[in-house]
């Protein structure tokens, strides 16, 4: 049997999500320029910005 199948069929293995990831904070010393940064490359918009913080 390989770590594959061993870590598959280990009861101990729960298929049910204990939580759910919403958010993830990034510091960074221009976050509106980060916010565009990530808009960018997801594709999503930003929410809000100002100098401090960007969503």
């Amino acid at each position: 049997m390989t770590d594959t199948e061993m870590k598959v069929s280990d009861s101990t293995t729960s298929r049910t999500p204990v939580a759910k990831l919403a958010m993830v904070t990034l510091d960074a010393p221009d976050a509106s320029a980060l916010g565009d940064f990530y808009s960018a490359v997801l594709g999503w918009p930003v929410a809000y910005s100002d100098e401090n913080y960007g969503l």
